[in-house]
């Protein structure tokens, strides 16, 4: 594959997924690329993206890719989402970058137990960021735990609703 070729989503039905959604999907973030565009040099030098960016994906559904159906995602494929991911770099690669882990983080919430889920999709399909490095402890404190610890920077922690943090348990 050369590395100029576009893939476009499958047409095929994939069991699970909407895939009846892609092309939708994959033209929305077309129509976002101006704005993209406009603001990348903006989030490049601020290292975040602008509310009106969160604010455009959000409402165009991009952020809602990973999630299944029940908990208000649009259950989509990793080749539909990849396909969106290199249409919003090719407006502002920081974008599209964030893009992808808003919708890593989203996925594995959706396996959460049940009890967590509920709490974190009670108002829709939140931005869900997690940092890659860092580890916590859970302290039992009565009732409940205490966490603790140090985690380093997460990507699209500024808008973002809810964060994952790995952390120990003393079970």
């Amino acid at each position: 594959m050369s590395t100029n070729q576009v893939v476009e989503p499958a047409t095929s039905s994939l069991p699970g997924f909407q895939e009846h959604l892609a092309g939708e999907l994959l033209e929305r973030a077309k129509s976002v690329r101006p704005l993209l565009e406009s603001k990348a040099d903006e989030h490049e030098q601020n290292k975040e993206l602008s509310q009106e960016v969160i604010d455009r994906l959000t409402e165009i559904g991009v952020f809602a890719m990973a999630g299944p159906t029940r908990v208000g995602g649009l259950a989509q494929s990793s080749r539909s989402m990849a396909a969106v991911a290199a249409e919003l770099a090719k407006g502002c690669p920081s974008t599209a970058w964030v893009y992808t882990i808003y919708n890593s983080c989203l996925w594995f919430a959706s396996k959460l137990p049940t009890r967590i889920q509920e709490r974190i999709f009670a108002n829709g399909v939140p931005l869900i960021c997690s940092p890659q490095n860092g580890i916590g402890q859970l302290v039992p404190d009565g009732d409940v735990y205490r966490l603790t610890g140090r985690w380093s920077y997460a990507t699209g922690s500024h808008h973002a609703a809810w964060t994952l943090v790995p952390a120990l348990s003393p079970d």
